[in-house]
């Protein structure tokens, strides 16, 4: 099974974080190199697919290699691995650099899995911010491009991981996303009325 990782202590809940890219630095995999000891730290599990830059598949295997317990590259890509990583982790990591769109924190929402993902492009369009007072929000996201931020977001995350109740809610509202094109279209009737009402009469 090329996602089976050792299971973890029954006494300590452990994420599992799981990530389905390109191996390039626009996506975000050098800071998660630079970041990969201190998130390690933090005591998740984390499986990649992904390929690329082979400079960058070097520092993961290492990775791998120093974590046999904890992390998993898988190299290439294939479709229902893709959607068997999306819906087995708890969380779903995208640290992009730039990102127009993004589709596959939106395939992670439909599965219930939580994306910890960098404010940029389509993912800050998306993603909103957990807040475990109001309980609204579907995701974690960090601002700056460094290891730093995107450790803190993790740890964010983790947080709220370890108390039941606000994962639950969490996830609900990861189900609960909606992107369609029937969103959408509301969204410009709802401008247009708002100008149609700003017009200065005549």
């Amino acid at each position: 099974d090329d996602l089976k990782l050792p299971h973890p202590p029954k006494s300590e809940p452990v994420p599992m974080v799981g990530m389905v890219t390109r191996m390039t630095a626009q996506k975000g995999l050098d800071i998660l190199a630079a970041a990969l000891d201190a998130i390690m730290a933090l005591g998740l599990q984390l499986v990649m697919l992904s390929s690329g830059d082979p400079a960058l598949e070097r520092l993961f295997l290492d990775g791998e290699r120093r974590y046999p317990d904890r992390m998993r590259l898988i190299r290439g890509f294939n479709e229902t691995m893709a959607h068997r990583i999306q819906a087995g982790s708890n969380m779903f990591l995208m640290p992009s650099l730039f990102e127009p769109c993004g589709l596959t924190q939106m395939y992670a929402l439909k599965y219930g899995t939580v994306p910890v993902v960098r404010a940029t492009g389509g993912l800050r369009d998306t993603i909103t911010e957990f807040d475990p007072k109001t309980m609204e929000g579907n995701g974690f996201l960090f601002t700056p491009y460094t290891a730093a931020a995107m450790t803190a977001a993790l740890e964010r995350a983790i947080a709220v991981y370890s108390r039941p109740s606000q994962w639950s809610r969490l996830m609900g509202n990861c189900f609960k996303s909606e992107f369609s094109w029937d969103r959408a279209a509301g969204e410009y009737l709802e401008w247009f009325e708002r100008l149609r009402h700003a017009r200065p009469s005549t």
